[in-house]
């Protein structure tokens, strides 16, 4: 019996190391044939509400659901502590650290937006694969996290400054030039991307993907999962240095963050494997998935019938709304793995 088990749980393993590969490979593929398509349509100019709305959109139908299987996650920490009475103390810790992050920006809102970057960081840094950074010394580790996390953050604020600046004065209710970035390399990142005499700019993704390639045979990695992270980096590098900050990030949370994690939740909780476990765990993120969409409308109706224009209102239900969710989602998380940990 414990042979089948083992085999079973084998089955499911491989076959979520082949999607999360595959998954990594189409991504990674497709954003540098989207960051060379842009490029090469002279950065079309799009509205910041119409990227607001493709945000919303993007975020409401693919992203939040990878967090509507939370109730599962918390049933497999807290049940076996807290026996049939578990789902009361997991709703109200759950929904009290989100009210808590709430009051929070409003009580300390610049505050709060420097707490909710370092956190994303983290979170987009480990994204599920913790097991993965276990194999690498502590500096490897780290920097691996601060890369991998930091990307869709850092590289955006750098290249395009007063989009990201704006956004940021909102959610923090500032003014936008507090938050301009100063640093010389921002400067010399705008200089060389709007230099006239430098033809070879817009075939900039493809010498980072050859880059991707070289790194790969230099440091002779054995394994595909290594070569494919690296790849993908580079491929968010090169979304993010291309295309409005607000596109890119739909993206990569709606394409590649969000199926990342419904592949490990589709992994490690559905009763069976493959496509049905996909369609498994889809199915049970929807009523968690729908009453959070019903919050983000409601709060947005309210916030319309205050001071706030369209674009402020949308960027504060967006973010403000997940970091509320991506705080208890993170401590989750957390809680889940470390019980991994210690059962083994």
């Amino acid at each position: 019996m414990m042979t089948l088990r083992r085999s079973v749980l084998a089955e499911r393993a491989d076959w979520f190391y082949v999607a999360r590969d595959r998954l990594s490979v189409v991504w990674s593929a497709a954003s540098l044939l989207l960051a060379a398509g842009w490029v090469i349509a002279r950065r079309p100019d799009v509205a910041l509400v119409t990227q607001l709305w493709i945000v919303v959109f993007g975020v409401g139908l693919l992203g939040v659901s990878h967090g509507g299987l939370d109730h599962l996650v918390g049933e497999r920490v807290f049940q076996r502590r807290l026996q049939r009475y578990w789902w009361i103390y997991f709703s109200l810790g759950y929904v009290g650290l989100a009210i808590a992050v709430m009051l929070t920006w409003w009580l300390s809102a610049p505050l709060m937006l420097l707490l909710f970057l370092a956190v994303s960081i983290l979170h987009f840094g480990l994204r599920d694969d913790i097991h993965a950074h276990r194999r690498m010394n502590a500096f490897a580790r780290f920097a691996a996290v601060c890369g991998l996390g930091g990307a869709p953050i850092i590289i955006p604020w750098m290249m395009f400054p007063q989009q990201v600046s704006l956004l940021f004065g909102w959610l923090a209710g500032t003014r936008a030039e507090a938050w301009q970035p100063t640093s010389s390399m921002t400067y010399a990142l705008d200089s060389i991307s709007r230099l006239a005499l430098f033809p070879l700019f817009p075939l900039f993704p493809f010498f980072l993907f050859a880059g991707a390639v070289v790194l790969m045979v230099y440091f002779k990695s054995r394994r595909l999962s290594d070569t494919f992270s690296w790849c993908e980096f580079l491929a968010t590098v090169t979304l993010f240095w291309t295309l409005p900050p607000l596109l890119a990030f739909a993206w990569y949370f709606c394409f590649l963050h969000s199926p990342l994690h419904l592949l490990t939740l589709a992994e490690r909780l559905a009763p069976s494997h493959k496509w049905a476990a996909l369609g498994w765990v889809t199915l049970r993120g929807l009523p968690l998935t729908i009453i959070t969409l019903i919050a983000g409308a409601a709060a947005y109706m309210w916030l319309r019938h205050t001071s706030l224009n369209e674009a402020e209102s949308i960027t504060r239900v967006i973010f403000w709304g997940l970091a509320a969710l991506t705080f208890p989602h993170m401590l989750l998380t957390w809680l889940w793995h470390r019980g991994d940990e210690t059962a083994h």
